[in-house]
């Protein structure tokens, strides 16, 4: 007797929520996204002004996104705010035609590539045309925010074997992990990426040497020894009076003594 698939791979992939569908289920995120359109559309405005007339831009007294209940932090594109215990929402802070910024579309489809991936951030619905991403909440800190020692000795076995699997459907998605304030760990669940975004491979452009290179680089940060290796050691500190160009206090990742701790883990692979 054979066995029956009862569903087809079409069926079994995830998929997005309509969007439309999604906000009117959920009006508490809809709140949220309008609220922070509405902020950076005022911060925008005041910057537009000062620069108009020849001002500096007084940050200072530029309305605040971390105003908004439930502010995660901004990045270089995207503001996020979590939304109860279960959403997070991500709005752009520049403009979808800036050219500094991982457009939209392809921040979406690498999103897409990683449902139902263990250890992935998971994409609910999205808003294209009005830069909005909405995602389920991770729960845990970014690792760039746990001492090392208090981190080394929460890192579990399994917790390393699932990073494992998680790493290897990455390459397999032709997907990565560039920044470890993207990092995110739980004792619970272990070790979960969230922003992650598309790679370009040798296939895309054959012949490229820097692609290939980059490739390589890629390859060896996404085992699990160069992971480690290469996020673990980070660690995220303020620059004291500096602001970076959202009007957000400016940080940096530094090497710490944390690099011991990778010497720990490895062995529990």
């Amino acid at each position: 007797m054979t066995d029956i698939e009862l569903t087809s791979p079409a069926e079994q992939q995830p998929k997005l929520q309509d969007y439309g569908e999604f906000m009117d289920a959920h009006p508490e995120v809809e709140d949220v996204v309008i609220e922070a359109k509405r902020i950076d559309r005022s911060r925008q405005d005041l910057c537009d002004w000062a620069y108009t007339h020849g001002m500096p831009v007084q940050y200072g007294k530029l309305p605040a996104r971390k105003d908004i209940p439930g502010y995660l932090g901004t990045g270089w594109e995207k503001a996020a705010y979590a939304v109860g215990d279960k959403y997070v929402a991500k709005v752009l802070n520049r403009g979808l035609d800036d050219q500094t910024i991982t457009p939209i579309k392809a921040q979406v489809e690498a999103l897409e590539k990683g449902l139902g991936v263990p250890g992935l951030e998971q994409i609910v619905t999205a808003d294209q045309e009005g830069g909005v991403i909405v995602t389920e909440l991770v729960k845990g800190k970014p690792i760039a925010m746990i001492p090392s020692m208090v981190l080394a000795g929460r890192i579990k076995p399994r917790h390393l074997e699932k990073l494992r699997a998680t790493l290897e459907a990455m390459k397999e998605r032709d997907l990565e992990c560039d920044n470890v304030s993207n990092v995110i760990f739980d004792p619970a669940t272990g070790f979960t990426i969230v922003d992650y975004r598309g790679i370009t491979t040798p296939e895309h452009e054959p012949g490229n040497r820097s692609v290939a290179d980059n490739y390589d680089d890629y390859l060896r940060g996404h085992s699990v020894e160069g992971f480690l290796a290469a996020m673990l050691p980070l660690r995220k500190r303020s620059i004291d009076g500096l602001l970076d160009g959202q009007g957000e206090r400016e940080t940096k990742f530094v090497r710490s003594a944390g690099r011991g701790i990778v010497k720990m883990l490895v062995p529990k692979v």
